[in-house]
């Protein structure tokens, strides 16, 4: 077993509990965390009973955040990724995570104690595993973090079972997925990803990107790649949140929600020349995926996709340019004067074989 938990725990009381492959942290003190058991999910709520089918329940989400926990190792999104709403009865709990990074799991049970596990010794490729047995009833809230910060924001399958442990392995998990949609929002942006907190600075946040693609999506109108441009991950606060992009051509917007809804626009009524911008009045934190599309199949226009919390009537006056990443200066060249010499070395060459050497002076 391979558990590194990454620092001493501060409180009035504590003491851990080794169940398993997993450790139990319990606390008799109020601590404040930064994982917030009182998020809203990334991905949702699931609602089970003992006995449930299909088994296992698996959720594809994007693993890690850039938040690096004080109890359990690995780094995380602040909000949970997962709530699930259990009600036990003859059977152990699984939880566990596949994924192509080393991905760590962190869970707070419903009598508040936190459950940590890195490397299960029942899984392989440093895929984390938690065994509970006799579970309680009630909310589990889950997180599926990274060991690496590095590694964080890559796709992941989390699984909730009632089978047996040493079939979790070889489970195909693929199996228990529903289809993906068109737009793939556990496929890498192509544009990277990006993380806010309420009240960034500067305002705007501005990425310079090619719009559109060869994917006629079903769940927003326009022609888009299957990959996310953006995955935008965004600390909500008291601020409404823009997503808007300006080009040379009508575009359109795709952008997929902490909780899962799709959010479209195609010419926004805060923009002019067929800009699309959405405006989430009370956004979640969380990930969004964004994608910036094209109205015709044909369309590839260099764009400007902009993050904001500034007043919609705004949004038409800005001037992106200054604040997007300005273009590397080239180094200015320096010009060396040669200085004056008394002496010059001169090199005769008498034979391909013979040098000789002499000296001319003034």
């Amino acid at each position: 077993m391979n558990l590194r938990l990454t620092s001493t725990i501060k409180r009035i009381a504590c003491f851990s509990i080794s169940l398993g492959f997993a450790t139990v942290l319990s606390t008799w003190a109020t601590f404040v965390y930064p994982q917030d058991i009182f998020d809203d999910p990334n991905y949702g709520s699931l609602t089970l009973s003992a006995g449930f089918t299909p088994d296992p329940q698996v959720k594809r989400l994007v693993a890690g955040g850039s938040t690096e926990f004080d109890t359990c190792v690995g780094y995380f999104s602040g909000s949970p990724d997962l709530n699930l709403h259990y009600e036990p009865g003859d059977f152990d709990l699984g939880i566990f995570a596949k994924s192509g990074v080393d991905t760590t799991i962190a869970i707070n049970a419903p009598n508040g104690d936190w459950i940590c596990n890195d490397d299960s010794d029942d899984m392989s490729d440093s895929n984390p595993g938690v065994l509970i047995r006799n579970p309680q009833s009630g909310l589990y809230n889950i997180w599926v973090g990274v060991y690496s910060e590095s590694d964080a924001f890559e796709s992941a399958s989390l699984a909730i079972t009632e089978l047996t442990v040493s079939d979790w392995n070889d489970m195909d998990l693929s199996e228990n997925i529903p289809d993906s949609s068109s737009l793939d929002i556990f496929a890498n942006p192509t544009y990277g990803s990006l993380t806010l907190a309420a009240g960034f600075s500067p305002d705007p946040s501005v990425t310079t990107l090619t719009a559109g693609g060869s994917v006629s999506a079903t769940e927003c109108s326009g022609y888009f790649t299957a990959s996310p441009d953006l995955n935008l991950s965004y600390e909500a606060g008291n601020f409404a949140l823009g997503i808007f992009a300006k080009a040379g051509e009508d575009t359109t917007i795709a952008v997929n929600d902490p909780d899962g809804n799709w959010i479209c626009n195609d010419d926004s009524s805060y923009l002019t020349d067929s800009n699309p911008a959405v405006l989430i009045e009370d956004p979640s934190s969380g990930i969004y995926n964004i994608w910036v599309g094209t109205y015709s199949e044909t369309g590839s226009p260099s764009t400007q996709l902009v993050i904001t919390e500034l007043g919609t009537a705004n949004w038409d006056g800005l001037d992106l340019d200054a604040v997007s990443d300005p273009e590397p200066e080239p180094e200015p060249v320096r010009v060396i004067e040669p200085e004056p010499v008394d002496d010059v070395v001169e090199i005769i060459l008498l034979t391909p074989s013979r040098v000789q050497f002499g000296r001319k002076n003034n």
